[in-house]
């Protein structure tokens, strides 16, 4: 039988553990995506940047240090020993695995899905996992309702994380544009 010490200890901890998140809302350290962060822009399907913490040059490393890091190379993720999709966003790896890379997607017959297309945003298929509109990528190998493997070009990304916001996605299309430069 649980002594009535340890029924208080129980008892105790969902006291303890919503002090502690009501402490943390209002820290000064910040967060990835806290209270003011990414939010839905109505009527657009973006995510808004409500504070100057979600600018992001148009640079590699500006880009890793802000999104690739905090957001997709996670050791669960696109890091660590074996990353998904073949694909290993950490620190120093994260250009020679974009660049002009053909995506583990890939299939015979079907559209061209080349990650990082140096000097076309449009037609990299990074920028088509982030915005999620991989869809306008199915080949005429897909059956009609969008069924079966050949169809399948992933989940979008990032996924279990907050969608990337407008000023971040604006840099990684501009770091594209500008020829995707290991910078």
């Amino acid at each position: 039988m649980s002594s009535p010490r340890a029924m208080k200890s129980v008892a105790f901890l969902p006291a303890c553990l919503l002090a502690l998140a009501s402490a943390c809302a209002d820290s000064p350290i910040p967060l990835p995506f806290g209270p003011s962060g990414p939010t839905p822009d109505a009527g657009k399907g973006k995510i808004t940047c409500a504070d100057d913490e979600y600018t992001v040059a148009p640079t590699l490393t500006d880009i890793q240090a802000k999104v690739f890091t905090p957001s997709c190379s996670l050791a669960s993720c696109h890091g660590g020993n074996t990353p998904e999709a073949d694909l290993d966003l950490t620190t120093g790896k994260s250009h020679q695995q974009l660049y002009n890379r053909v995506s583990v997607f890939q299939r015979d017959g079907g559209p061209s899905l080349v990650l990082v297309i140096p000097g076309d945003p449009d037609n990299s298929f990074l920028v088509h996992k982030l915005e999620k509109t991989t869809g306008q990528l199915q080949s005429g190998n897909c059956p009609e309702g969008g069924q079966g493997s050949e169809c399948d070009l992933g989940r979008p990304m990032p996924y279990g994380n907050p969608p990337i916001c407008d000023k971040q996605m604006a840099a990684i299309r501009q770091w594209i544009d500008d020829g995707a430069n290991n910078n």
